[in-house]
C-alpha cells in the first residue's frame, strides 16, 4: 500500500445521495458509481480478468457492500469493492452501489474485538492452569487476579469511549449536517487511545497464558499478530494524540487522518 493513504481523511458521517436502488431490493447508503474513484495507490491491484467477468455477468445476490472513504478534497475513494465498482463503472455508469463509509472507528472496533477475545481466552486458562513448579493455579494468583481485573476496566473503559464518542458526533451531525473540526479531532483521539488499551490488554493475556500463548493451535498467537499487525497501521499511531493535544493547546489542528 503506497504512503499515499495519507492524504486520505476518514469521517464519522455522510449525507448519503438522494437517488434510490436500481435493481437491488436491499436498503442502505447508495453511490453512484461514477462518483466513486479507484485509486490504486490506496488499495490491492484491480484484476482486470475478474472486472471484465462481473461486468459481463452482474449478479446482485453477490454484489456485497462497497466501503468508500472521503478524502480531503471530499472525492469519494472505495477502499473495498474495487473491481465490483470498475465493473458497474464499464457496464452500468451511472448506476448505483450499496456500500458504507470507512470510518476510523472501525479500526478501534477491530482492536477491542480482538482483546476482547484474548482476555476471554485467558480467563478461561487461568481457571484451569497451574504453571509448571508454581504453589497456586492462575485463578489462585493474587497478581493474575489484579491483571485479570484491570485488564477488564480498561477494556469496557476503551469500548465505552469509542461508543459514546461516535453517539455524540453523529448525533450532532445528523442534527446540523455539519462534522465539526472539534469532533473529528474528539473521533481520532478515542481511536487511537483504544487501539493502544486494546493491544495493552492483549499483552496482558499474552502474558499470563505463559507458553500456552506461543502455540498455533491456542486462541493467542495469531491474534497478537494481528493486533500488533493492526497497531502498525496509520490509525494506531500515538502521534495522533500529540496532535490532539497541540489542538487543545491551540494549535492549528492537524487535519491528515483527522
Amino acid at each position: 500500500m503506497s504512503t499515499t493513504t495519507e492524504e486520505y481523511a476518514e469521517y464519522e458521517i455522510f449525507d448519503p445521495p438522494s437517488a434510490g436502488p436500481n435493481d437491488d431490493p436491499r436498503k442502505a447508503i447508495w453511490f453512484n458509481v461514477s462518483d466513486v474513484l479507484v485509486d490504486q495507490n490506496v488499495q490491492r491491484t484491480v484484476l482486470a480478468g475478474r472486472v471484465e467477468a462481473l461486468a459481463n455477468d452482474w449478479d446482485w445476490n453477490l454484489a456485497e457492500a462497497i466501503t468508500v472513504t472521503i478524502r480531503n478534497d471530499d472525492v469519494l475513494v472505495v477502499t473495498e469493492g474495487q473491481n465490483r465498482v470498475m465493473a458497474r463503472q464499464a457496464s452500468a455508469p451511472g448506476t448505483h452501489m450499496w456500500g458504507v463509509i470507512s470510518t476510523d472507528s472501525q479500526e478501534s472496533a477491530v482492536a477491542l474485538g480482538i482483546a476482547r477475545s484474548m482476555l476471554d481466552a485467558c480467563v478461561a486458562l487461568a481457571l484451569e492452569k497451574t504453571p509448571r513448579l508454581a504453589k497456586t493455579s492462575l485463578r489462585d494468583s493474587h497478581l493474575v487476579q489484579f491483571q485479570i481485573g484491570e485488564a477488564e476496566a480498561r477494556l469496557r473503559s476503551a469500548r465505552i469511549y469509542v461508543e459514546t464518542t461516535a453517539r455524540q458526533v453523529y448525533d450532532a451531525v445528523a442534527s446540523c449536517g455539519k462534522l465539526e473540526l472539534s469532533q473529528r479531532v474528539d473521533t481520532r483521539m478515542a481511536t487511537t487511545f483504544a487501539i493502544h488499551e486494546a493491544k495493552a490488554v492483549a499483552d496482558t493475556a499474552w502474558e499470563i497464558a505463559g507458553a500456552n500463548a506461543i502455540f498455533a493451535s491456542a486462541a493467542f498467537e495469531r491474534r497478537l499478530r494481528d493486533i500488533s499487525t493492526l497497531l502498525q497501521q496509520a490509525q494506531g499511531r500515538k502521534s495522533h494524540l500529540q496532535d490532539v493535544g497541540a489542538f487543545l493547546l491551540g494549535h492549528e489542528a492537524n487535519l491528515a487522518f483527522a
